[in-house]
This record gives C-alpha cells, sequence and structure tokens, in this order.
C-alpha cells in the first residue's frame, strides 16, 4: 500500500513540474506580447490603468510643537516615538512646557 502511495506521489510531483515549466513558458510569451504591444502603441502605465491618475491628498509634515533647548533646530511634533534628545531634556529636568514652542 505504502509503495503504491508512493509511487502516485511521484507521478503527481513529475506532473506538478511539468505543468510549472508550461506555465513559466506561458507566462514569458504572454509578458513577450504584452510588452510589443504596449512599444508599438507607445503605452504607458497610466494608459494601462497601472497606476492611480487621481491626486493623492498630501498630510503634509506635521507642525513642530516642541523645540530642543539645546539646539533649537531640532524639533518634534508630539506625534510618534519620542525623540532621544527630548527623553534626555526631561531627564535633565526640562518640562513638556520648557520645550514648547510658543
Amino acid at each position: 500500500m505504502q509503495e503504491n502511495f508512493r509511487k502516485r506521489l511521484t507521478e503527481f510531483q513529475q506532473k506538478r513540474a511539468e505543468l510549472n515549466s508550461e506555465y513559466e513558458v506561458l507566462k514569458r510569451e504572454a509578458v513577450d506580447q504584452c510588452r510589443e504591444l504596449i512599444e508599438a502603441f507607445g503605452l504607458t502605465a497610466a494608459d494601462l490603468k497601472l497606476v492611480s491618475t487621481k491626486p493623492t491628498a498630501s498630510r503634509g509634515r506635521s507642525k513642530a510643537k516642541y523645540r530642543n533647548p539645546k539646539d533649537e533646530t531640532k524639533t518634534w511634533s508630539g506625534i510618534g516615538v519620542m525623540p532621544g534628545w527630548f527623553k534626555a531634556a526631561l531627564q535633565a529636568g526640562f518640562t513638556k512646557e520648557d520645550m514648547e514652542i510658543r
């Protein structure tokens, strides 16, 4: 019984490998045909609807809410991960209010 199972499994694996190989050949042929058509007609990704033609809304950067008291070029919006300089300033005795941009 196990021999029969192994034989069938081996046959199945061989068929699957053949089908996968045939699939890859068909896929390459399809890609080649698509490339030929794209080049012949000068199509773009937008023509093929592969990219969005609608402009996306940009949220932009969040406005800075806190400034590093030791280096005023470093700011933080208060959103996301707290930067190291902010943690260090708190440990050094500064308060959030001390670092607020007014």
